[in-house]
Order: C-alpha cells, then structure tokens, then sequence
C-alpha cells in the first residue's frame, strides 16, 4: 500500500497528482514569465519606452503650469504643422499670451548638436511655437559641450534630467527649462 501511494509513475497516487501539478503551475508560470519577457524586450526596442518618460516629463511640468495658469497639451500622436512629422510632444502655452513651447522629449542614445538643432527647429516649426527645448534622459545623450543645460540661438533649450553613471535625476531642471523659456 505505501509503495502504491508513494509511486511516482502511478496516476492514481497522491504523489503523482501533486507532482503533475506543480508541472502544470510551472509550466504556466514559465509562459507568463514569457510573455512578460517579450513585452519589455519590445518596450525596450521601440518608441514605448520613451512614451514612460514623456509621460513622467509631463507629470513634472503640470502642477507649475497649472499654477501659473499655462496649459500643456500632449501631441505626441498627432502630426502638426510639417507634413509627417510628430515632433514636440508637448506644447505648454503660456496663459495671457499667444507662446507657445514646443517641447520634444527623447529617451535614446546620443544626439549630435546638428540632430538637436535641427529637431528642435522642427518641432517648433510643427507646432508653431516661438520656443523649443528638447529634453533627454541622461546628460550622455548630448555632446560634451552642450552639458546637462544649454540654450542654442536664443529659442532652443537642451536639458538633462540624468546620467547614466549616478543613480540621480534631477526633474528640477527641466521646471527651470521651463520658467526660463
């Protein structure tokens, strides 16, 4: 009777079910386990890692706004002004007036100073803006000489909320990007 009850291979044994159900619960757990793998794997290989960032850069920019009475509009699916182009993912206007600032916001690996003007001068001009700042992730995104804070011909801005080498962000200087535009 014991070695009936402790038989591995008898499907009938007590022993034999538990086994077979934790088969079938780590089978389960390995294809969510899957799943969820392939889900980052693609978030981290397409524009959606970015959409985590522009939302947190707009949570940061929405309570002074809202203070000062300015408004933000998320564009980032909608094209503007230039034909196909998506740029400046937000555009804050500026209560009592007509400004606008085109607000681009990228979560990727470097950018020349060529790419930022020239991105810059496109999101304003889609979304007809009188100023741009382009926000990165992490200072190591920009050239040495455009550092974690540059202004560039008088209406664009180029700020960094972090680096790669320190465990720090400093949303701070994307609120002093802001009142400085």
């Amino acid at each position: 009777l014991l070695k009936e009850v402790f038989d591995p291979n008898n499907e009938q044994s007590p022993l034999y079910k538990i086994m077979r159900g934790f088969q079938i619960e780590f089978s389960t757990l390995r294809a969510e386990l899957g799943i969820k793998e392939t889900e980052e794997d693609l978030t981290s290989r397409t524009t959606l890692k970015g959409a985590e960032f522009e939302d947190m850069c707009r949570e940061i920019l929405e309570k002074p706004a809202k203070v000062f009475g300015d408004t933000i509009e998320d564009t980032t699916s909608n094209p503007g002004n230039v034909k196909r182009s998506k740029k400046g993912d937000l555009v804050l206007t500026v209560a009592d007036s007509s400004k606008k600032i085109a607000i681009e916001i990228k979560d990727v690996g470097t950018i020349s100073a060529n790419k930022i003007t020239d991105t810059l001068d496109e999101a304003i001009e889609n979304r007809a803006a009188s100023f741009g700042i382009l926000v990165a992730k992490s200072v190591e995104s920009f050239p040495r000489e455009i550092g974690w804070f540059q202004e560039i011909g008088g209406n664009k801005l180029v700020v960094a909320l972090g680096s790669e080498s320190e465990d720090s962000f400093h949303e701070e200087l994307l609120l002093i990007a802001y009142k400085w535009a």
